[in-house]
């Protein structure tokens, strides 16, 4: 079986290898922004389960010839937004408003935490509706 599988995850995770595994058996490291071309011994007709690894597993069933995209997930991306952006503007309200201040990094670390329990990556195929 031959597929292919893309990595466009933008800045979330840019310095860490994305572990891709197939039926349980690690076949890559997948770097930002690249594409890696499979060729799996499995019989013809056959199907496997993709996975990546990362904070939160994400599973995609695949066959031959399919067309695999790894992005970031939209929900995740602005929650880890959000968080950083809050974490930011505490830190500079410390000096004028110290409560602000506290109820902001509470927030953030409420965010971050989140964060920790939604899949990080989507996975499709863009090859087939």
């Amino acid at each position: 079986m031959k597929i292919s599988i893309t990595r466009n995850t933008g800045w979330i995770g840019f310095a860490v290898r994305l572990k891709v595994f197939i039926n349980g058996v690690e076949m890559v490291r997948m770097a930002n922004s690249a594409t890696q071309f499979l060729d799996i011994p499995l019989q013809e007709g056959d199907t496997a389960i993709l996975t990546v690894k990362s904070i939160r597993s994400s599973n995609i069933q695949i066959q031959e010839g399919d067309q695999v995209l790894i992005e970031t997930n939209p929900a995740y991306m602005i929650c880890l937004s959000i968080a950083m952006a809050l974490l930011i503007i505490s830190m500079f309200l410390r000096y004028s408003s110290n409560m602000a201040s506290i109820i902001l990094s509470f927030a953030a670390s409420g965010l971050f935490i989140s964060a920790l329990f939604m899949q990080q990556f989507t996975l499709s195929k863009i090859n087939r509706p």
